[in-house]
């Protein structure tokens, strides 16, 4: 694409995430404070932005869109890409409990997002599983491992460029607690999509992440008691999943040639 198209579309990109993102945001203000559809609205105004500027951001690049955003087939077997959404399940579990037992989950915004999603059926469970769980989950993977990371990784390392996606993905989420939950997360994401060379596996271990979430909040509020030995235990599965993945990867690496780390 010549650069002045590419910057024409980049353009219309940005414009569109503004416009979008002020409608939805006025969808999301007819409907009551502390309901169901403000909290849905609200985030696919916030998710459509996110993504529209990642694409705005790609265009720019004179690499194509999808390999600017990492949105080609990754390298990892089908097998291996389970294992990491096991392990994203685990790590949330994990932090889940950590936060649960040492009290701070009561201080965050995790609390309100249980408390309005508890009991959330049909209609308002699918609007709350598109709009927390699908939307965000792919939206953030495209700015933050997508855009960000990949743009990061052509000029500093490849841990460097994880740690500062994650970072950025863990300060979108604002609420101190939510925050560092959502970096220590966004660590292992960031790692997901370099060991396979594509966002595609960081967007499927978020949204099959968020999909668990809302569908345990609407089932359970904000959750029963979390057992201590839950913590450990989901901390050691979520290890031996990262194992097993850098053994495939490195199997990968012997067999098909230099591939990211």
């Amino acid at each position: 694409m010549p650069r002045t198209s590419r910057l024409v579309c980049a353009l219309g990109a940005g414009a569109l995430a503004v416009v979008g993102g002020a409608a939805f945001g006025r969808l999301a203000q007819r409907f009551p404070a502390d309901s169901v559809a403000a909290l849905v609205w609200g985030a696919l105004g916030i998710a459509l932005v996110l993504a529209l500027a990642a694409c705005a951001g790609a265009l720019l690049s004179p690499s194509p869109l999808l390999d600017r955003l990492g949105l080609r087939a990754g390298h990892l077997r089908a097998t291996t890409l389970a294992l990491l959404i096991l392990g994203m399940l685990a790590l949330s579990h994990a932090l889940d409990g950590i936060l649960s037992l040492s009290g701070l989950r009561e201080q965050s915004g995790l609390v309100d997002f249980g408390d309005r999603l508890q009991g959330a059926s049909g209609g308002n469970l699918a609007l709350a599983l598109l709009g927390l769980a699908v939307g965000p989950g792919i939206a953030e993977e495209l700015f933050c491992r997508g855009f960000l990371q990949r743009g990061l990784r052509e000029r500093w390392s490849p841990a460097a460029a994880i740690a500062i996606s994650a970072l950025v993905f863990g300060a979108l989420h604002v609420e101190p607690v939510h925050a560092f939950f959502a970096t220590v997360l966004g660590l292992y994401l960031g790692a997901a999509a370099q060991w396979a060379d594509s966002t595609r596996a960081a967007i499927l271990c978020h949204v099959c992440n968020n999909l668990a979430s809302v569908a345990l909040m609407a089932a359970q509020g904000r959750g029963e008691a979390v057992s201590t030995l839950s913590v450990p235990l989901a901390l050691a599965l979520c290890g031996a999943c990262i194992w097993r993945v850098r053994r495939d990867v490195a199997a990968i690496r012997r067999t098909a040639g230099a591939l990211p780390a």
